[in-house]
C-alpha cells in the first residue's frame, strides 16, 4: 500500500517530549486498559475514558514515527496507531458489542507495545495525517484532564513542590497534544482564531513546564491560568471537538 504523507514535518518533537515521557504515558494508558476491560461491567464504567485512550495512543504512535529517538515498538508504530483509532471507534456505547470490540482493539495495542504484531493487523499506511489518525475530541479530552488535574490539585506551594514530576508530565502532554491538534490536517486549524487559541494553550503548557524547572509556584499559577483561559475561549468559539 502506498504511504500517505504525514503531517507534523519540521516540528522538533524531541524538544517537546522525551521518549521516556511518551513511554510513561503509554504505560499509564496500558494500565488503564487492563483495569477497565476486566469485564463488561468495568468497561461500562470507563468506556468514555477508553475512547480518550484510543485517541491518545493514535496520536502518540503517529508522533513516535517522527520522533528522532527510538522505542522498542517504533517500527510497528503504524499498527499501534491503527489499533488506537479502532479503540476510539469501538468504545462509543454501553453493551456487549462495544465491550468486545474495545477489548479486541486494546489487545492489539498491548501486543504491539509488547513487540508483537497480531496476525490480523492488516497493512495500514506507514503514515497518516494527525487529523485522520487521532480524533480531535478525544485528544482534547486528555488535554482537559491534564488541565483539570493541575487546576484542582496543585493549590498550594507545598503541593506544587511535592508533585513536580507529575506536573512536568501533564504540562508536557498538554503542549504536545496541543501541537498535534494545531496540525493543518484538522478542520479549522488554519483559521487565525483557532491558531491563536492553540498557541496560547501550548505557550501556557510550556510555561508550566518551565515553572517546574525553576520551582516557581507563582509562575505555575500564571501558566495554568493561561491554559484554562485558552481552553475556555476555544470551546466558546469552536465547541468541544
Amino acid at each position: 500500500m502506498p504511504a500517505v504523507t504525514a503531517t507534523g514535518a519540521g516540528i522538533d518533537w524531541k524538544s517537546l517530549i522525551s521518549m521516556e515521557q511518551i513511554t510513561d504515558e503509554t504505560k499509564r494508558i496500558r494500565n488503564h486498559l487492563t483495569a477497565s476491560l476486566q469485564s463488561q461491567g468495568t468497561y461500562n464504567g470507563n468506556y468514555k475514558d477508553l475512547q480518550v485512550d484510543g485517541a491518545v495512543i493514535a496520536a502518540l504512535a503517529s508522533l513516535v514515527a517522527q520522533h528522532p529517538d527510538s522505542v522498542s515498538w517504533k517500527e510497528n508504530s503504524r499498527f499501534a496507531r491503527e489499533y488506537g483509532t479502532k479503540l476510539f471507534g469501538a468504545a462509543n456505547a454501553l453493551g456487549r458489542d462495544s465491550f468486545d470490540a474495545s477489548q479486541t482493539a486494546a489487545e492489539g495495542i498491548q501486543a504491539v507495545l509488547n513487540g508483537n504484531v497480531p496476525a490480523d493487523a492488516g497493512d495500514p499506511p506507514a503514515t497518516l495525517p494527525f487529523g485522520e489518525a487521532a480524533d480531535r475530541n478525544g485528544v482534547m479530552k486528555r488535554i482537559e484532564k491534564a488541565s483539570e488535574w493541575m487546576r484542582a490539585n496543585i493549590n498550594s506551594e507545598a503541593v506544587f513542590n511535592k508533585e513536580l514530576d507529575q506536573i512536568r508530565q501533564e504540562s508536557t502532554m498538554i503542549a504536545v497534544l496541543g501541537t498535534i491538534i494545531s496540525d493543518h490536517s484538522y478542520t479549522s486549524a488554519d483559521e487565525e482564531d483557532y491558531a491563536g487559541f492553540a498557541k496560547s494553550l501550548i505557550d501556557g503548557a510550556k510555561e508550566a513546564t518551565t515553572s517546574v524547572e525553576e520551582k516557581s509556584y507563582p509562575k505555575f499559577q500564571d501558566a495554568i491560568n493561561k491554559v484554562t483561559k485558552a481552553c475556555a475561549e476555544c470551546h466558546a468559539s469552536y465547541g468541544n471537538g
